[in-house]
């Protein structure tokens, strides 16, 4: 059974993609934006404080009616998130990933941040050839979702 180790020697990250507690909401949200995330971790002084999710930032900011250049990380991440060790299944993360309704964990080595690992590393890890990603094709009888010929709703006209 693979295990996160085996995953993350097959990552070719630079850095880890995380954010300090005292930076904005805004520019947390602005890194996940420029990197295509949908989650960072929260550092102090390289050691793991907390993570902050899209979901977070929409719930906190934009239901709650705060200011995401006012509003700190820290206001809004989640503390002590779940975390994995480097010796762990894939199957255990995906039972944490689906536990806790996350799409990416801080992998923890030695009190320290070894990496992170997400449904896209784990997916990937699952093919049968490592490192190539099929791509979707069309059948020939699919059809649009928006198909400008069916104007109805719920069996109603909209006209």
């Amino acid at each position: 059974m693979k295990t996160v180790r085996d995953v993350l020697e097959k990552q070719q990250l630079k850095d880890i993609p995380s954010i300090s507690a005292e930076a904005s909401v805004y520019a947390a949200i602005t890194l996940m934006s420029e990197r295509h995330l949908s989650s960072l971790i929260v550092l102090e002084k390289k050691q793991l404080v907390g993570a902050v999710h899209e979901r977070d930032c929409l719930e906190k900011i934009l239901l709650w009616g705060q200011r995401s250049r006012e509003t700190r990380v820290k206001e809004i991440m989640r503390k002590n998130p779940m975390t994995v060790r480097p010796s762990d299944s894939l199957e255990t993360c995906i039972i944490y990933m689906l536990t806790e309704q996350v799409s990416q964990l801080p992998v923890l080595e030695k009190g320290g941040v070894l990496g992170v690992i997400t449904t896209e590393d784990i997916l990937k890890a699952g093919l049968k050839r490592p490192g190539i990603v099929p791509q979707a094709k069309p059948s020939m009888d699919s059809k649009p979702v928006n198909n400008q010929d069916d104007r109805s709703w719920s069996g109603r006209s909209l006209n």
